[in-house]
């Protein structure tokens, strides 16, 4: 990835903000020779440093994991983004549009993960972020699903952050850009500039 210095981001607090508030992440594996892409949930588990989730067994990454039981893996988690018109600067005739972003890039090892005990624990983690409620897992049913999934356990062994988001302008050129996200009436604008003005709150 590209990374000019004002674009990286080394604060671990902020990038795991971006990491726990976007779960939808995608999983880059090479097999076979061939790259793989898989779009899947993902949760962070910091006291382990590690991300946690499942795969259905009929995936085929899932079929390679149960013959290799491990591989490494390349995961990228996207924050806000957005376009950024020439006009938003203070001196329009003199820029260019762009794109601001946020993105993290996690390379790890992904694990396999059969025990059910140690999946339900997965699946608890995920349904509780988004439950006020706990899974039954007396329910015959809900143990039956569970044979037509896997779990993976990422062992986390380096992250890359590249939040671009206009750092390399001036202050007074941030401030403009961010006024004119806000007043916008596309929705995805908005929540860019809420993002950039938290990120240079903070």
């Amino acid at each position: 990835m590209y990374l000019p210095s004002y674009f990286s981001e080394s604060n671990l607090a902020v990038i795991n903000d971006l990491v726990v508030k976007n779960h939808f992440a995608t999983l880059v594996v090479i097999l076979a020779g061939e790259i793989e892409v898989v779009h899947l949930p993902l949760y962070l588990d910091q006291q382990n440093n590690c991300l946690l989730g499942h795969i259905a067994r009929a995936n085929q990454m899932a079929k390679e994991l149960l013959h290799h039981r491990q591989m490494k893996v390349k995961i990228i988690f996207n924050g806000e983004n957005g376009y950024i018109s020439h006009n938003y600067y203070n001196e329009p005739e003199k820029n260019v549009p762009t794109w601001n972003y946020a993105t993290v890039h996690i390379d790890g090892i992904l694990h396999l993960v059969e025990q059910h005990a140690e999946i339900q624990h997965f699946l608890d983690v995920q349904f509780g972020s988004y439950e006020n409620e706990t899974l039954d897992w007396d329910l015959a049913y809900l143990n039956k699903l569970i044979n037509g999934i896997i779990g993976i356990k990422i062992e986390i062994q380096q992250i890359t952050a590249k939040f671009k988001l206009s750092q390399n302008r001036s202050i007074e050129d941030r401030e403009k850009i961010i006024e004119s996200l806000l007043a916008s009436t596309d929705v995805k604008q908005v929540a860019l500039g809420k993002f950039m003005q938290g990120y240079y709150q903070s």
